[in-house]
């Protein structure tokens, strides 16, 4: 659904057609999953995140065609076959409790997020991976400050959504919006020189914040900036590029978690106009700030009129 004071782009139209076309490429009616790439390890093996597709059921789902939502209910149901055949910690309708990205269909987080780990299956002709965030302090996993990263302040914005609880919701919401620097998130990744992602801008995380503003209704006051952003991000075969320096440079290849996540933004309208930057914009101390000279603003008003008052004959 469009907002109101948004108006459709048809180019950008025509680039998530692309994009959803990336994505049914990367379908093995086989395997029965979208690998991460068109591209095969040395040996030929495609690698299928259960991360990404789960990604890739929310965009068919929520943006893709009559043919692309049958495909979204046949990737659901072989990810609870193999949930089940790994034995998975699963939710009660038998999907897989990964601990963070199926909240982008609806699932609960558990908060404090647990640590993660990374695991690839060798399978007959391919690799299968998922990350699972289950694990505790002293297992071997990594552990993070998760408030100091974008894309986990936005899931945890969903869960509370999901749940009902909009004050949270927008309140993680804030925080994310918050490492906005003018041309894209700048978190923890970003700044951490150790960091794989230093000083690289992430496109799903920006397509992220469009995704969870919509669902909340909020107005960003660099809107556009963003979606000519993110578009840039596209390559020749529709994919999207996860990273970029600047604005218009985007380091590497598409993959489908990328792409998927842009799907599901939608970002293909624009604002209006510009409008002023909404309350979820604002840090804490620009709005008391602003209250204060509100209150100053009103006493000089005050103070100009009784002195009118006592001037008069």
């Amino acid at each position: 659904m469009t907002h109101p004071g948004k108006v459709p782009v048809a180019a950008h139209g025509d680039e998530l057609g692309n994009a959803l076309a990336y994505l049914r490429s990367l379908y093995d009616p086989i395997v029965g999953l979208v690998s991460e790439t068109p591209f095969g390890d040395d040996q030929g093996r495609k690698l299928y995140w259960m991360n990404d597709n789960i990604f890739a059921i929310a965009a068919f789902r929520e943006h893709g065609t009559s043919s692309d939502k049958t495909l979204a209910e046949d990737i659901h149901r072989r990810v609870l076959m193999i949930a089940q055949l790994l034995s998975l910690p699963r939710y009660e309708d038998g999907f897989p409790k990964l601990g963070l990205h199926e909240v982008i269909l609806g699932y609960p987080l558990t908060l404090p997020l647990p640590c993660a780990s990374t695991h690839i299956l060798f399978e007959q002709g391919y690799k299968l991976g998922l990350t699972i965030w289950n694990g505790t302090r002293d297992r071997e996993c990594f552990v993070q400050d998760f408030s100091g990263y974008a894309d986990n302040l936005l899931y945890e914005s969903l869960s509370a959504f999901h749940a009902g609880n909009l004050t949270n919701a927008r309140a993680r919401f804030r925080e994310a919006v918050e490492f906005w620097d003018g041309r894209g998130l700048a978190d923890n990744s970003f700044l951490n020189p150790s960091d794989t992602q230093y000083l690289r801008y992430t496109t799903y995380k920006l397509a992220l914040l469009l995704y969870v503003a919509e669902k909340l209704q909020e107005e960003l006051s660099f809107w556009n900036q963003a979606v000519e952003t993110i578009w840039r991000m596209q390559t020749y075969n529709g994919g999207m590029v996860t990273n970029y320096v600047g604005q218009d440079a985007p380091i590497g290849g598409a993959n489908t978690e990328t792409t998927a996540i842009v799907v599901l933004a939608d970002p293909t309208h624009r604002q209006t106009e510009k409008t002023w930057p909404s309350f979820s914009e604002l840090s804490y101390v620009q709005v008391l700030l602003g209250l204060v000279s509100i209150v100053l603003a009103l006493n000089v008003l005050i103070l100009v009129r009784i002195a009118r008052r006592h001037a008069a004959p």
